[in-house]
């Protein structure tokens, strides 16, 4: 069917566009008061996400006169986790259904467009070079976390070239800010520009240039957030998602191509043999991470921004528990689509893939057509790199159920799978792990810097799926309003008031009415 597009047709082209977007559909709340980026500006964002409030964006930033902070950008909403992320795309967030909108993601996914090269862009509207190369002066950079080891960068392009072929990566690390003139990265053996970096560049003695873009078209984040095979340039399936080449211009001081309407472009130089410590931080499982470890230091050589230069950001770890945001967002609207194309790829029964609403980077919630192929989409989409480096589980379900709702998942798992059958691991060192997960201890998640360390976990499958039953004839049958009441139900309905039976009430209402007097 037809995809309806943005209710107030219009082009978005970058950042600013997708803002105005959003002010359509009533989902951003400009906070004009003066906020400060330690702490308080992450706390209000944090407490948006919980209240399910509008996206907040910061205008009066202490410190920074006509510079803005944007809370958690593109975070969904309840029950509609691709809300913004259509508005990204210029489709009608209301008019298009989950499925809808997987559908056309991968549609445009299969459809990459190389970028072009332009002259100029509104990334070089100010200029920045030598002793005014400082990140923490032309950057409102937040301090997110009571306990981090400095003020983040969460949300940009790491912008990478290999030396051995065209291929240019375009990722998403988190971006630690020494000074103004140096920065770090957790750079994990496994991920690709530090691969880039670790074997190709340091071993030869040569440094490596890196581009940081910050802002530009939504696209440019979720495309470095999503872990495409090596060799594949995400700037070309950026392309293929807003159905026309990026564009893109020279660096100052490197010798790189970055996206011309950025908001911001750091430029950097990444020396072999140089380290900075790095860490901890509240990362996106809701814990402060360590231990601080050291990590290649980049030197800033130039920083370009646009006037009025808009800093998204992520309230890291916020969504565990108790909300969402852009982390779990990320994973359900930008991931599982592609770990779908994947599937059908090799033929496997696949019918939706997603993770949890609240904490997605750790699982995978499957929903199979065919039982006989629980094993195969589980070693598909735990083995292969990116979704392996950070997903340990797949909780494999029924198609007839809502696996955004994950209720139904858990009571799917927790009474459909056998405890001796229904239970599996691939086996210890199956697959990598990212440093960021809970269970490992200290020395191990240091260890991992080093490849000849514990790098490697096992990988789990549970198997949710019904076995030899059918409904129709001997159950098992689902019990809820229509099962139990079949003849009463509308009568119960229209007779609530007279029972006096409560209307269902989100515990975040009275939260949500508090939050709202502050934002005024």
């Amino acid at each position: 069917m037809p995809i309806k597009p943005l209710k107030v047709p219009r082009e978005i082209r970058d950042l600013r566009d997708y803002i105005a977007a959003l002010e359509d559909y009533e989902w951003l709340i400009r906070i004009k008061r003066e906020c400060h980026w330690r702490l308080e500006i992450p706390a209000i964002t944090a407490m948006a996400n919980r209240t399910h409030e509008r996206l907040p964006l910061f205008e009066n930033v202490t410190g920074y006169p006509g510079l803005s902070l944007f809370g958690d950008w593109f975070r969904g909403k309840y029950g509609r986790m691709w809300f913004c992320t259509a508005i990204g795309l210029g489709m009608d967030p209301y008019e298009i259904s989950y499925e809808e909108w997987v559908a056309e993601y991968m549609r445009r996914l299969e459809h990459p467009i190389k970028p072009v090269e332009v002259k100029t862009g509104p990334c070089k509207e100010e200029l920045f070079t030598g002793p005014d190369a400082d990140v923490i002066k032309q950057v409102p950079v937040p301090y997110l976390h009571d306990g981090d080891g400095g003020r983040y960068i969460t949300q940009m392009q790491q912008i990478a070239r290999d030396p051995d072929s065209p291929w240019v990566n375009w990722a998403c690390y988190r971006i630690m800010v020494h000074t103004g003139k140096k920065l770090t990265s957790l750079w994990c053996p496994g991920q690709q520009n530090p691969n880039l970096f670790y074997y190709k560049y340091e071993p030869r003695g040569i440094p490596m240039p890196l581009a940081i873009g910050i802002g530009g078209h939504p696209t440019y984040t979720w495309l470095s957030q999503t872990p495409l095979p090596a060799g594949w340039s995400e700037v070309d399936y950026c392309g293929g998602l807003m159905m026309k080449p990026v564009e893109l211009v020279k660096a100052e001081t490197i010798d790189m191509l970055v996206p011309a309407n950025d908001e911001y472009v750091i430029e950097c130089v990444v020396q072999p043999g140089e380290r900075i410590d790095e860490g901890p931080f509240g990362e996106y499982l809701g814990y402060i991470h360590g231990p601080r470890r050291p990590m290649p230091l980049f030197r800033v050589s130039a920083v370009t921004r646009r006037v009025g230069g808009i800093h998204p950001f992520c309230m890291e770890g916020t969504g565990v528990g108790e909300s969402i945001n852009v982390c779990s967002t990320s994973f359900n609207v930008l991931l599982t689509p592609a770990l779908m194309i994947a599937a059908k790829a090799v033929g496997l029964p696949v019918k939706f893939i997603c993770g949890p609403e609240t904490n997605a980077w750790s699982a995978l919630i499957t929903q199979l057509l065919d039982p006989s192929k629980v094993k195969e989409i589980s070693q598909l989409a735990l083995c292969v790199p990116g979704p392996s480096m950070y997903v340990d589980h797949n909780f494999v379900v029924d198609p007839d159920i809502d696996i955004t709702e994950l209720e139904t998942v858990w009571e799917e798992i927790l009474l459909k799978s056998d405890p001796v059958d229904d239970w599996h691991n691939f086996g210890d060192a199956m697959a990598p792990r990212s440093t960021l997960n809970i269970y490992m201890t200290a020395e191990e998640k240091a260890a991992l810097v080093k490849p000849t360390a514990r790098g490697k976990t096992c990988k789990t499958v549970i198997n949710g799926m019904t076995k030899e039953w059918d409904e129709k004839v001997y159950g098992p049958k689902r019990l809820d309003s229509s099962t139990l009441f079949p003849t009463t139900k509308e009568w119960v309905d229209a007779n609530r008031e007279r029972f006096k039976l409560p209307p269902w009430k989100d515990y975040r209402e009275g939260l949500r009415e508090e939050f709202a007097k502050y934002l005024k």
